[in-house]
């Protein structure tokens, strides 16, 4: 499943109902598998995917493609709930239950950023706060940020 809204604004994305399981530990080959299945489906070539060890924080993460531990498929951050980025070729990957995925992304400067927002990260303010560095990272402009709410029936 993706979203047409994302893509036709420049964001290539998917949404899996595969398990891809916290504990990596155990399931660490089975998680590499879906991954590389996602990759295939979206018949793209990253240079580096990179995930995170959510931890219901508001700490954020710049994924560079050479920054990150090694995982098992691609980089992955610890304690870390928002990652962003702004280089081409570049996977970021969440997971969520009852939790809600959210992407911001500014079309003009190319900068993306994925938020794993429970209820703990939500009353931390990770949205905000992810915004916030978003536009002091990347010198987007302090302007009011358009909203939009949409559902992919």
């Amino acid at each position: 499943m993706n979203s047409d809204f994302l893509e036709k604004n420049g964001v290539i994305n998917y949404i899996s109902g595969k398990e891809m399981s916290f504990r990596t530990q155990k399931e660490g080959n089975k998680v590499k598998s879906y991954a590389q299945d996602i990759i295939k489906k979206l018949k793209i070539n990253p240079y580096e995917i990179y995930s995170c060890r959510q931890m219901h924080t508001y700490n954020i993460c710049y994924a560079s493609g050479e920054n990150g531990d090694d995982y098992f498929y691609g980089k992955y951050f610890d304690n870390t709930d928002a990652l962003i980025t702004d280089k081409k070729n570049i996977g970021l990957l969440i997971k969520f239950a009852d939790c809600t995925p959210i992407v911001l992304y500014d079309k003009s400067k190319k900068v993306l950023s994925i938020i794993h927002s429970g209820w703990r990260g939500t009353s931390k303010k990770i949205v905000e706060k992810t915004l916030i560095k978003m536009e002091k990272d990347f010198f987007l402009s302090k302007r009011k940020h358009n909203r939009f709410y949409w559902t992919d029936n």
